[in-house]
């Protein structure tokens, strides 16, 4: 049975909306971490999946759509909630991700999120600076596999 982490505490009494998503932990050549950021927060490349969609084909629409890059994705690092109050839209949320080692293949598609900036952080600095703790424990479980 595939072990799924929890990061986060629901609160009792409150309802939690579930959100399904995929992302990718991509490195440089320096080893460098690819990150998505919106406005002052900081994601890994990905997001929601749609109805149907299987999680690779998720994640190759996500990056294509926030960063205009195709994917080639590599293995499966795991899987994890985080349950937290998403003050940007006024809900509580629990993401359940799925977590993929991925490299960026090639530039030039049409980008469809324009507010979506690729930075590239050192590990430690991305790890601090994610948004989601989840998203933090995928760089550092990816980065044992360097």
């Amino acid at each position: 049975m595939l072990r799924v982490l929890e990061f986060g505490k629901q609160r009792e009494g409150i309802q939690y909306r579930r959100r399904s998503g995929v992302y990718a932990v991509v490195f440089d050549a320096d080893h460098r971490v690819a990150v998505v950021k919106v406005g002052d927060r900081y994601f890994l490349p990905g997001g929601g999946v749609l109805e149907g969609e299987l999680p690779e084909e998720t994640l190759a629409r996500e990056v294509r759509e926030e960063l205009g890059w195709r994917v080639e994705i590599g293995r499966k690092i795991g899987c994890a909630n985080d349950s937290f109050y998403a003050d940007e839209i006024g809900e509580y949320l629990t993401k359940e991700g799925v977590f993929f080692e991925a490299r960026l293949k090639s530039e030039g598609e049409a980008k469809t999120e324009p507010d979506h900036e690729l930075v590239w952080l050192e590990p430690k600095q991305a790890r601090q600076r994610m948004h989601n703790r989840s998203h933090a424990w995928a760089i550092e479980e990816a980065l044992k596999y360097l």
